[in-house]
């Protein structure tokens, strides 16, 4: 994790969404500090004093998501987001200031955050710095601090593409501190903190709705547990492109090997025909490697895919056998097979189809 990503990343920047509310995502009012206070609590860049861990309320909105890369687990979005947290330490005399609130925009906040404790947030799935535009710190009266701003993002997930193309996902925003443990910092949210702008479209993906949490996660560097807030975006595919490009033409050809029930050719005609037809399945598969996933388990296109190959060469095995059986005696052996085929090998071929569908999707 990039220690870095709160420096920047939530020292953050001007939110319309919480511009309303924003000043008071605190809940209540600071409580004063007792009289004859510890000089220790005194020390800013040490936690607010309290009888429990800080608690810190998360606002996110995203704007926009781009780059959704299944085959390296990365995607990137771009959101507005809003911290707040309560340090009496920080009250002041509103009367002496003339105004209730202490306002740093810019290079003020990140030089406002060099005096002060803040959270130390960073994003727990972060492949790359994030890009901040913007940013404002606001301190109320009563010791009341909002950090808030637009950024984008580069993060990681993990994508399961077992029913490709048919598949949905989700993408996960991991938030927690890289210095407070659960005893100095605790995450809140609720369902009205969180949500995603519906304007905005993915030529491949569309995009669902969002939902928030915030647990407990044991770090990774250490025996330490932290207080983590997870926003999950949920996307589903657009299959429309695989099916006219992959699914519809793959059918079509395997259709083609059908024809050697239809027309009076000898075994080496029919062999010769069946052969072709796999050549174009193997060259098939090179003109849209490109667009599918690189997986090392068997998604539901290659199933399919796979199926349709082992149904041409079955059509080859099955003509040997009948063509077999004609030159031991048997004079109508291939004109029986014909007939019978005609209709029995669409038919086993969607339903073969139809089942491997139903096994990936259920």
């Amino acid at each position: 994790m990039n220690r870095r990503a709160l420096g920047l990343g939530l020292a953050l920047a001007w939110l319309p969404l919480v511009a309303a509310q924003g000043a008071d995502m605190a809940a209540g009012r600071c409580e004063a500090l007792p009289e004859g206070s510890p000089a220790a609590w005194l020390d800013l860049h040490e936690p607010p004093p309290s009888d429990g861990p800080t608690r810190v309320d998360i606002r996110l909105h995203v704007i926009e998501i781009t780059d959704i890369d299944v085959r390296n687990g990365h995607f990137r979005f771009q959101a507005e987001v809003a911290f707040a947290w309560c340090d009496p330490r920080l009250a002041f005399d509103a009367a002496e200031h003339g105004s209730d609130r202490l306002t740093f925009v810019g290079a003020g906040v990140l030089e406002k955050q060099t005096e002060v404790w803040n959270p130390d947030l960073a994003f727990a799935n972060e492949v790359s710095g994030i890009q901040v535009r913007k940013r404002e710190l606001t301190i109320r009266s009563d010791g009341r601090v909002r950090v808030r701003g637009l950024f984008s993002a580069h993060l990681a997930a993990s994508y399961d593409l077992r029913r490709f193309p048919f598949d949905s996902q989700v993408l996960p925003i991991q938030v927690e501190s890289f210095t407070w443990d659960e005893n100095v910092l605790v995450l809140q949210s609720d369902a009205d903190s969180i949500g995603i702008r519906q304007r905005f479209e993915l030529a491949e993906w569309q995009v669902g709705g969002v939902s928030g949490r915030t647990q407990r996660r044991l770090s990774s560097r250490g025996d330490r547990t932290f207080s983590r807030f997870e926003m999950d975006v949920a996307i589903e595919r657009r299959s429309g492109f695989y099916l006219w490009r992959a699914l519809l033409p793959l059918t079509l050809i395997v259709a083609l090997s059908w024809t050697v029930f239809w027309i009076p050719e000898g075994l080496a005609g029919r062999i010769r025909l069946s052969a072709t037809v796999i050549l174009t399945i193997v060259a098939y598969q090179f003109a849209i490697a490109a667009d599918l996933p690189k997986v090392s388990y068997i998604n539901l296109l290659s199933a399919l895919t796979t199926f349709s190959f082992v149904t041409v060469a079955l059509t080859v095995v099955l003509n040997i056998v009948v063509f077999q059986r004609q030159d031991r005696g048997d004079a109508t052996a291939v004109e029986r097979s014909d007939r019978v085929n005609r209709v029995l090998a669409p038919t086993l071929y969607l339903i073969g189809m139809l089942v491997i569908a139903l096994a990936y999707l259920r």
